[in-house]
């Protein structure tokens, strides 16, 4: 299990409504095909404002390759 912040739940709670909602997602990405540099716009509504978002697909990684922001718990027992 990831962990975050406490404000996260919030946010992977909208992330599973719009699942439900394939075109819903499909009006947030402006451009709906592959991008080779990796860059995305996105269209997101903050408090009802529509703000152009861009996003990258770049993972920062430590210097062994290992991701640095999305590692599960480590599991005892």
């Amino acid at each position: 299990m990831i962990t975050g912040h406490e404000g996260d739940c919030y946010f992977l709670s909208s992330l599973a409504a719009l699942a439900e909602s394939p075109d819903t997602i499909r009006e947030i990405f402006k451009n709906q095909s592959y991008n080779h540099e990796g860059i995305y716009h996105l269209n997101l509504r903050n408090n009802g404002v529509i703000e152009q978002v861009v996003l990258d697909d770049y993972i920062p990684v430590d210097e062994n390759g290992t991701p640095l922001f999305c590692q599960p718990n480590a599991r005892t027992g």
